[in-house]
């Protein structure tokens, strides 16, 4: 006890002596809080400061989430009060039965708190977390700039922490990072995929009868960049079905799950039933409506998604322009969707008078024969003879007629 005593008064008069700078590394909080933290190799102790506003409270966490999360809250009440917490989720935090922290706590002149604490790496305490040297290791924060009294946070966000044992570290928002690649993938499945799913089986369908596969082959990519990003979230902030972004982008995965179910049985059973088609044109029906359900809710999602990254890393104020890309790209898909509807009626309504083409070649029964059994599609009518190869996806009664 002695030890920890006289550790803890070294800590808080080499923290105090510190007037220019803060030692150590953290986060400055958007409500005008900080906490730093490094090791210091002489007392072989973790470091932290912090400074907290009166009325506000900081809380700092070991770990990517609040699932069994061992962490240290500052509020700034009272004389300042600073303990160790254990959270099992996205409920109120309950305090450690066993507080391993030495915390030193000053007023400043504007009544605020300056916390100087001292903790030992492994504290050898169930549910307390080991601090590992030359390694990362996950952090959360949140704050609140209302009350001092635990409750549902204002601001929140996750770093990455480096601390090596000479007492030097880094900081790295891996969170954000992969947050970032989870939105950008996102938006390339969603927006230039699902354009490209759009064009294969609608407007430029007619191109070739290879389109379908185009279409079927873009359609398992969204899909499965859809299920990367979804893992992706997951691994970096755990899985949390709170939230209308979240729960849409659950909801979206499963659609675009549904969607390619439902491609793969319409192609299916198109082809088994073949004259029923009454039955084709209303599965053709019901996928195509939810395809197109499932894509405007993809649109929704990047909406939310923006402002979910915005409040999270809490760049509301600082890059405010962010808030209108999803908006902006809502936009710009409605104008390319109306634009290339709009040339695809155009397209349909226009005739394409048939001209016999110079220098045709007259073929001989044999060589019509010839060609047949080497299986090309030809067809004879008014004694021409007819290529259906290209065409005979687009004939309205099915491409079996054809053959």
């Amino acid at each position: 006890m002695l030890t920890q005593q006289l550790i803890y008064v070294i800590a808080v008069a080499s923290a105090m002596s510190m007037q220019s700078e803060v030692p150590g590394i953290g986060i400055d909080t958007p409500g005008g809080q900080y906490w730093k933290m490094y090791y210091d190799p002489k007392l072989q102790m973790l470091m932290m400061n912090a400074y907290v506003k009166a009325n506000y409270f900081l809380g700092s966490g070991f770990g990517k989430s609040m699932t069994n999360t061992d962490m240290i809250i500052f509020q700034g009440e009272g004389d300042g009060i600073c303990k160790e917490y254990w959270s099992t989720g996205h409920v109120a935090p309950v305090v450690q039965p066993i507080q391993t922290i030495s915390c030193n706590v000053e007023r400043t002149a504007d009544m605020d708190y300056l916390f100087t604490l001292t903790r030992p790496l492994d504290p050898n305490e169930a549910q307390h977390f080991v601090i590992p040297l030359d390694s990362n290791f996950d952090m959360i924060w949140s704050e609140k700039t209302t009350t001092a009294e635990l409750g549902y946070h204002t601001n929140r966000g996750g770093l990455t922490m480096f601390l090596d044992r000479n007492g030097g570290g880094s900081i790295k928002n891996d969170r954000m990072t992969k947050m970032i690649i989870h939105g950008s993938v996102m938006w390339f499945s969603f927006t230039v995929l699902g354009l490209v799913m759009v064009c294969s089986n609608r407007w430029f369908n007619w191109a070739s009868d290879k389109m379908q596969y185009v279409h079927f082959g873009v359609g398992l990519l969204v899909l499965a960049l859809a299920s990367y990003c979804i893992a992706l979230a997951i691994m970096t902030v755990t899985l949390m079905i709170k939230g209308v972004h979240n729960i849409l982008g659950y909801l979206t995965v499963l659609g675009w799950f549904l969607a390619a179910c439902g491609g793969i049985a319409n192609y299916t059973i198109k082809n088994k039933l073949k004259w029923n088609t009454k039955s084709v044109k209303m599965m053709r029906m019901i996928h195509r409506t939810a395809a197109y359900a499932v894509l405007a809710e993809s649109y929704i999602v990047v909406i939310l998604g923006v402002y979910a990254f915005m409040r999270d890393f809490n760049l509301e104020d600082s890059n405010p322009g962010l808030q209108v890309i999803g908006f902006a790209n809502l936009a710009l898909v409605v104008i390319v969707f109306a634009g290339f509807e709009y040339r695809f009626r155009q397209m349909r309504k226009e005739e394409d008078p048939f001209t016999i083409p110079e220098n045709v070649e007259v073929i001989t029964q044999e060589k019509f024969e010839q060609w047949i059994k080497e299986g090309r599609n030809l067809q004879i009518l008014d004694n021409l003879v007819l290529d259906l190869s290209s065409y005979a996806h687009q004939h309205p009664g099915g491409a079996f007629l054809l053959q």
